[in-house]
């Protein structure tokens, strides 16, 4: 599995977290930055400590997850330039993105100014991603070692003015045909009828109408208190194509009622061909690496 999975965006300012020269800018909904929020203080390195020490104790607070540790091992600059919060969202983002489930930090070369990471990571859905970054170190001006960090420590494209976004595509299903060339299983594009609850104020009156239009009550019931978000469309049911004018009349006379596009998958016979097409879905990430190329 290759990084080429992973798509490098450059980042729209204002419409999405974006990052900047000297740090991360974080958009509040409403455009404006966020007030800082206080820096955790630098926990004075023991003295002696080499940059290899430093990089070695990042390397095993990125491990961990303890964003507070790694931010403690800034040098000031860099903490003067971002806050905390900004810095712990980053790695946020970047483990959410790359989907990130394990990740191993090891130190694998040191150089007269820099170390460098060797970094492996264990994804939900890209499989096992390696790579080598770069540990860059200031000067011994402030008495003991520290990172002057920057994006491309996560991951080595993450440049000035680039984010790291994880893109998952779904491949289309095939079509299966019997020896006659008759479809026991298609992927179609259905019309779907369903209930936005936020917008009703009469369940009772709302229910009625669904009814006479064909649900049950009992099918009605169970729309109104299902688990989902308020908001989030609750389906009901597929739209025939002899019904289509219908359901559109319908949906502009009852509030809350909802028509939408839905990718499906059909079976022409229903239960008749069950046992020859079964049921299929995704390997995950796991059972790939078992399989290798036995898939």
């Amino acid at each position: 599995m290759t990084l080429s999975r992973f798509l490098l965006a450059s980042v729209v300012l204002g419409v999405v977290a974006g990052v900047v020269a000297g740090g991360i800018g974080i958009l509040t909904e409403d455009g404006a930055e966020p007030a800082p929020t206080p820096s955790p203080t630098a926990t004075p390195a023991p003295q002696g400590e080499t940059a290899l020490a430093v990089a070695e104790r990042f390397a095993a607070a990125w491990a961990a997850g303890d964003t507070d540790a790694m931010y403690a091992l800034l040098d000031s600059r860099t903490q003067t330039a971002l806050p905390a919060s900004d810095f712990a969202a980053a790695y946020a983002s970047f483990r959410e993105e790359a989907a990130v489930t394990g990740i191993d930090v090891s130190v694998s070369g040191e150089g007269a100014q820099d170390v460098t990471f060797h970094v492996r990571l264990k994804t939900s859905y890209f499989g096992v991603l390696e790579y080598a970054t770069v540990v860059p170190f200031v000067s011994l001006r402030e008495g003991f070692p520290r990172i002057a960090w920057t994006p491309a420590m996560m991951h080595p494209e993450l440049a000035p003015g680039r984010q790291l976004r994880g893109d998952l595509r779904q491949g289309q299903r095939g079509t299966i045909y019997d020896r006659n060339g008759e479809p026991l299983a298609i992927t179609l594009d259905v019309r779907m009828i369903g209930l936005d609850r936020s917008r009703v104020f009469d369940e009772e009156t709302v229910t009625t109408a669904f009814v006479d239009f064909g649900f049950s009550e009992e099918q009605m019931a169970a729309a109104f208190a299902s688990p989902l978000g308020q908001r989030q469309r609750v389906p009901l049911g597929v739209v025939p194509d002899s019904r289509v004018e219908d359901a559109a009349r319908f949906v502009e006379a009852v509030p809350g009622a909802v028509l939408w596009f839905e990718v499906r998958r059909v079976h022409p016979l229903g239960p008749a061909a069950a046992h020859v097409v079964g049921y299929t879905r995704e390997y995950t990430a796991e059972e790939i690496e078992e399989r290798g190329r036995n898939i």
